[in-house]
């Protein structure tokens, strides 16, 4: 296979493809915000300098599949869960494509279910949350509720190794605290544009990536 950098690289110039396909006029409204895919290489790049490949990703709202790819690139166990089925089409599609130019080892563990992002046991927590924000139904989808998605999964929250979520911004908070709460002690966490939430949370810390687009990774204690 190519060297690594290159995968990487490759793995970038697909998914730029793909989200200018998914902002261009007949795509689906999806609302799908990405974080600029050469942000993530940077992120994943600085993740392998300090943290072996043994570990599992697991990326929350995975939509095209920006983190899941590129952490199945560097040879990362990679899960990924997304309401949105449109999204998940590209993101098949972008696997497909990845592995047909050996950017990823069809061998690397890489699989994603549709779903919601919300674990079950948080289902009254999350609905409770919901009313407080009524005004913003659209950027607040609930599936959770009729059912456990991660029973799909081989990797949930309070197991993964590594998280990857950046969530709309009126579900941030609620995320942030879940994940606070439900991930194992010592859960490396990339969550871009989290400053707001995290910047006076003593159980990590943070450090800033990019002055461009404010992208944070973060070890518990």
């Amino acid at each position: 296979m190519l060297p690594l950098l290159e995968r990487l690289q490759g793995v970038v110039d697909i998914l730029i493809a793909s989200n200018s396909e998914l902002q261009s006029p007949k795509a689906d409204e999806t609302g799908y915000v990405f974080v600029p895919p050469q942000l993530l290489m940077q992120t994943m790049l600085k993740l392998l300098d300090t943290t072996d490949t043994s570990k599992v990703s697991l990326d929350l709202g995975c939509g095209n599949g920006g983190w899941m790819l590129l952490a199945a690139c560097a040879g990362f166990s990679s899960y990924g869960i997304e309401l949105n089925t449109f999204l998940l089409d590209h993101a098949q599609q972008n696997y497909e494509r990845c592995v047909a130019a050996e950017f990823i080892d069809p061998l690397t563990p890489c699989a994603w279910i549709i779903g919601d992002m919300i674990p079950e046991r948080y289902n009254n927590e999350y609905m409770a949350f919901r009313k407080l924000h009524h005004d913003q139904e659209r950027s607040m989808p609930v599936a959770a509720v009729v059912e456990n998605a991660y029973s799909r999964l081989p990797v949930r929250v309070a197991t993964a190794d590594i998280i990857y979520c950046w969530s709309w911004p009126t579900q941030s908070q609620f995320i942030f605290s879940m994940l606070n709460s439900e991930a194992k002690q010592d859960t490396i966490f990339i969550l871009p544009s989290y400053e707001r939430y995290t910047k006076n949370n003593n159980s990590l810390l943070l450090t800033p990536i990019s002055i461009i687009q404010r992208v944070f990774m973060g070890r518990r204690k």
